[in-house]
């Protein structure tokens, strides 16, 4: 028997960010061409990428400790801290910064979801938790 709860919040949590990463740029995008109800939803959304970063923050811990790669860790440590940065960015109207972080922040995102949805380190990992268990 696998503990695999970690690794599947980790997919969840990774496809969350993705998905609200990309809808931040749309709403950024439709902001800029005047419709300017979509930056009230552009901050609702970065709040929710706040809270999901927080529920992946306490995922990688878990899944550090069932065997899963420090790489995991630092990246759920970081991002929280970073994406609290760009929101006071972009509350600051610091927006020549603001939205060449975002942008890359969103690139990064959606490869971190990639590497997550691999099938091979769930095996892995899976592998490691058997053997420690």
């Amino acid at each position: 028997m696998t503990t695999r709860w970690p690794y599947l919040i980790l997919r969840g949590t990774t496809a969350a960010l993705a998905l609200l990463g990309v809808s931040q740029a749309v709403l950024a995008g439709g902001f800029l061409a005047g419709h300017y109800d979509m930056l009230k939803m552009h901050l609702y959304s970065g709040v929710a990428m706040v809270v999901v970063a927080l529920v992946q923050t306490i995922t990688v811990i878990f899944l550090r400790r069932a065997g899963g790669p420090a790489e995991v860790v630092r990246v759920g440590l970081i991002l929280p801290f970073t994406l609290a940065a760009q929101a006071a960015l972009g509350m600051t109207h610091i927006l020549l910064l603001h939205v060449p972080v975002g942008a890359f922040m969103v690139v990064g995102l959606v490869r971190m979801m990639r590497w997550v949805w691999r099938d091979l380190p769930e095996e892995e990992w899976s592998a490691k938790v058997r053997v420690a268990a």
